[in-house]
């Protein structure tokens, strides 16, 4: 009967708790924890979190058609972005189906032919799959809401400069 009490109680935050790609969960994980369990390399600065970005060599991480893994973080160094791109654009449907086994769906597009994309929701965090029509390469991606609220933030203050020097240039 406690036990079924305990996880009652505990179901709710479990099912709202972020997602933790490679064990690095978004908007909990350190920089410093990221970088002490994998050699890599810091690539900058990023212009949506205004925090590092960090770059681990494929090869380190035992995952079938891996090609790249980013992380990035925030300013305070808590990780905001992962983005893990493979090899094959067949490997949209075994990691949709993966992903549908742990999240909820709330979008997909999968043509016959065309662009492929699924996006899952847990927790204050998004989960997005994209294999483009004319690319050759599935890319993985999960986002916390705060740096995709940032992003499209600054990409439409970007995309509203660039309409008024056009207007002015006119």
């Amino acid at each position: 009967m406690k036990k079924l009490f305990l996880m009652l109680t505990l179901w709710p935050i479990l099912c709202w708790a972020d997602p933790a790609p490679l064990g690095f969960e978004i908007n909990k994980a350190h920089y410093n924890e990221v970088k002490k369990a994998y050699r890599g390399q810091e690539t900058g600065i990023n212009k949506f979190s205004q925090g590092p970005m960090y770059r681990i060599p494929a090869q380190d991480i035992d995952m079938a058609g891996l090609k790249d893994v980013v992380f990035t973080f925030n300013n305070q160094g808590i990780l905001q972005y992962v983005q893990m791109t493979f090899h094959s654009k067949n490997k949209f449907d075994e990691l949709a189906s993966q992903l549908a086994s742990k999240y909820k769906m709330t979008k997909k597009q999968r043509p016959h032919v065309g662009n492929r994309y699924a996006e899952y929701q847990n927790g204050n965090s998004k989960i997005l799959l994209e294999a483009p029509h004319m690319s050759f390469d599935t890319t993985l991606t999960y986002v916390s809401n705060q740096f995709l609220k940032a992003y499209q933030n600054i990409s439409q203050n970007e995309e509203q400069q660039r309409k008024n020097k056009q207007k002015s240039m006119l």
